[in-house]
């Protein structure tokens, strides 16, 4: 599964897991009061009400998998350095996105200030940082797991014939 329509849906598949995984530390921050009063709601969601949020919060990641679409593209080799450098850009994407989200705002009204917005907005940009982060090592372990099961399949015996019992 390392050909480029299998690590899109491994890609995919971890953008998924990111909205459960936002959505139940939302619910999580909520329910110990670590929002700061903004919301009392999130932690007394029903299933349903959970699951469309969990849908909304994937539809607005959307954009977020469009923009690693093009590094998730770019990794085929994981070996070395290489797993700790596609960590880090995977990891900085969320954050990016969503520093880039309040910027566009504080430019867009002359009457919020960028660094204030930004300061209000950084539990989100930690939230985000920290969705990304095990979301990205997720797909990388995975692709490391899909690399190694195809290196077994191409396994040359010593005769030189293929063993595609492996």
């Amino acid at each position: 599964m390392n050909r480029w329509w299998g690590r899109m849906v491994y890609s995919l598949a971890c953008t998924a897991t990111a909205a459960v995984l936002a959505v139940g530390s939302l619910m999580l921050a909520d329910s110990l009061h670590l929002l700061g009063g903004r919301s009392a709601l999130l932690s007394r969601l029903s299933l349903g009400a959970a699951s469309a949020l969990i849908g909304l919060v994937f539809t607005f990641s959307l954009p977020g998998w469009l923009l690693g679409l093009p590094f998730v593209l770019a990794v085929k080799d994981l070996r070395g350095g290489r797993f700790w450098l596609w960590l880090a850009i995977g990891t900085c994407i969320g954050p990016l996105l969503i520093a880039g989200i309040v910027l566009f705002r504080a430019l867009s009204d002359p009457q919020l200030h960028f660094v204030s917005s930004l300061s209000e907005a950084m539990f989100f940009v930690y939230l985000a940082a920290g969705v990304s982060c095990l979301t990205t090592l997720i797909y990388l372990l995975l692709l490391r797991w899909a690399q190694k099961q195809e290196a077994k399949r191409h396994v040359v015996i010593e005769d030189g014939t293929e063993n595609p019992g492996l």
